[in-house]
């Protein structure tokens, strides 16, 4: 007799080697331990106590990071960032820049514009001076109202160059009207047209007409203009150059040239 842990809980169709006199298959019970029968039966808060121990027994068994891997990883990390911030600050510098470089350019193509403007009205030109800031002053004579866009009270237009905070490199150009050779830049309320010009590639140009002769030519955009022929108007030569850094790069430096003749001043002889 089998013990009372046990129960029979089927029958088993078996079929084995036929002893002689016996049939070929014969009929065994299928008997299973109490212990599953009481697990069927288990009540619920037992099978979550047994589940949780099961999970806090894996979870004790997985290994960690150890500080030096941690360590290692930061490292690793913080390298890949530092190059990465790099390459971004270097892009928006780099924007930075190319925007700067366009800024002043344009303004020195439409200072130029103004500037022919104001010559195509004036009716004389005399060479530039050497004003009271380090820089050079033109002063177009003009009639007020002949050109009501240039000026309607003034008899002059000025246009001048300051050095920017007494450096040799950077220098700003300034319209002003008016007459007297200190008001550009000045006192007046003078408009600042371009900044960021600098020295030509081929160095601060001269103008023969200028007197007195000055000591150096820092700051003058206005040369020595071509010979007059008969008959024809005369001119002023313009030569503007801007670079917004030509320490570092100058190769940079845009260039603008040009003779602007004087529509309303009398013709050469």
């Amino acid at each position: 007799m089998r013990s009372s842990a046990q129960h029979v809980i089927g029958i088993a169709l078996t079929c084995v080697v036929p002893r002689p006199g016996e049939r070929t298959c014969r009929q065994r019970p299928v008997f299973l331990k109490a212990r599953a029968l009481r697990d069927d039966h288990e009540p619920m808060a037992l099978r979550l106590i047994r589940a949780c121990r099961l999970v806090r027994a894996r979870l004790r068994g997985e290994a960690g990071y150890t500080l030096f891997e941690l360590l290692v990883v930061v490292t690793i990390m913080g390298l890949v960032l530092a190059g990465l911030t790099t390459s971004f600050a270097a892009g928006l510098n780099a924007e930075a820049g190319t925007i700067r470089r366009a800024e002043a350019q344009q303004n020195a193509r439409l200072a130029l514009d103004r500037m022919k403007l104001d010559i195509h009205c004036a009716s004389g030109a005399p060479a530039p001076q050497e004003n009271p800031y380090g820089g050079f002053t033109m002063t177009l004579t003009e009639s007020p109202n002949v050109c009501p866009a240039v000026t309607t009270t003034s008899s002059g237009v000025q246009w001048c160059t300051i050095p920017y905070s007494g450096s040799t490199t950077h220098w700003q150009l300034f319209r002003y009207l008016g007459t007297q050779l200190e008001d550009c830049g000045g006192g007046g309320v003078s408009t600042l047209m371009v900044d960021y010009i600098t020295i030509p590639t081929g160095g601060w140009p001269a103008n023969a007409g200028t007197s007195p002769t000055p000591v150096d030519w820092d700051g003058n955009m206005w040369p020595t203009p071509a010979t007059c022929p008969s008959g024809s108007l005369p001119v002023v030569a313009v030569a503007i150059t801007v670079n917004v850094d030509p320490v570092t790069h100058p190769e940079r430096a845009y260039d603008l040239t040009d003779s602007i003749a004087l529509r309303n001043a009398l013709r050469c002889t």
